[in-house]
């Protein structure tokens, strides 16, 4: 319960972050002295725009992942890794929801050493869930 709990907070507070971005007509400002930077951008493909432009194929590709992190979550035996794939599956979830109703993903903020790379909520819990996903997988061995 606790899993589906943290999926549906991530999936929730990504989509918030986004709508609120959205709704801005200059959402460009910096924050803790620079280091973040809040913005906004359209990403038409997965990450760093890799497969922009085949948006069907974005769209199926992230479909099947997302189920598959639904269905591997019920079937995980350890706490650490069950966690990992309900944090790719709300990351996953909410990203997916923008492709369908947008045709892209809402990314928000990049990082003054990496200003070139936008992120959103969802990307940060799709990049800690792959790490918590594969320790777990570790552990049950």
């Amino acid at each position: 319960m606790i899993h589906f709990l943290v999926s549906a907070g991530l999936f929730a507070a990504d989509q918030y972050c986004k709508h609120n971005i959205e709704q801005q007509k200059n959402p460009d400002r910096k924050l803790l002295g620079g280091e973040i930077r809040v913005t906004s951008y359209h990403n038409r493909g997965v990450f760093l725009s890799f497969l922009s432009g085949r948006e069907r194929l974005v769209r199926l590709l992230s479909t099947v992942a997302s189920g598959l992190f639904i269905v591997l979550a019920g079937l995980a035996r350890t706490r650490l890794c069950r966690l990992g794939l309900a944090l790719l599956a709300g990351g996953g979830l909410s990203n997916q929801l923008d492709r369908y109703r947008k045709g892209y993903v809402v990314d928000y903020f990049s990082f003054r050493q990496l200003p070139q790379v936008v992120f959103n909520l969802g990307d940060i819990g799709i990049f800690l869930g792959a790490l918590l996903t594969l320790l777990g997988f570790g552990l049950e061995e």
